[in-house]
This record gives structure tokens, C-alpha cells and sequence, in this order.
């Protein structure tokens, strides 16, 4: 887990300078597509790191439904 932290933190961060963009996440959705998970934001501005972050399918459905359209 610490070499996987490690590795979406600096991804993050780097896709941000690159893009040249305030925030980078990277999100987790699992197979029954219930909600989605924040593995690392990165804020250019604070220049820090925070995950955890859960969105529930059922509380946002218009973005779910967006998210998963073809």
C-alpha cells in the first residue's frame, strides 16, 4: 500500500504541473459502480494530498449516469 500511495501521489502532482491545473485526482470505481473513491488530490495551490473521499452513486445519480454513459 505505501509504494501504491506513493506512486498516485507523485502521478498526481505531476499531472497537475504538467496540465498546469489547480487540482488532479485519481478515483477508484468498483465493478457494481456504487459510488466512487478519491485515491489522491493533489492542490497545486497547497501543494498537499488528501484521499478518502467517497461520492455515493445514489446520492449524485445525474453524474453517475453521465460517468457511465457511452
Amino acid at each position: 500500500s505505501g509504494v501504491l500511495d506513493a506512486a498516485l501521489k507523485e502521478i498526481t502532482r505531476v499531472a497537475a504541473a504538467t496540465l498546469e491545473v489547480g487540482r488532479c485526482s485519481i478515483w477508484l470505481l468498483p465493478e457494481d459502480h456504487s459510488t466512487l473513491t478519491c485515491k489522491d488530490l493533489y492542490d497545486a495551490s497547497t501543494k498537499t494530498h488528501s484521499s478518502g473521499i467517497e461520492l455515493r452513486a445514489e446520492n449524485f445519480p445525474r453524474y453517475f449516469r453521465e460517468l457511465l454513459s457511452e
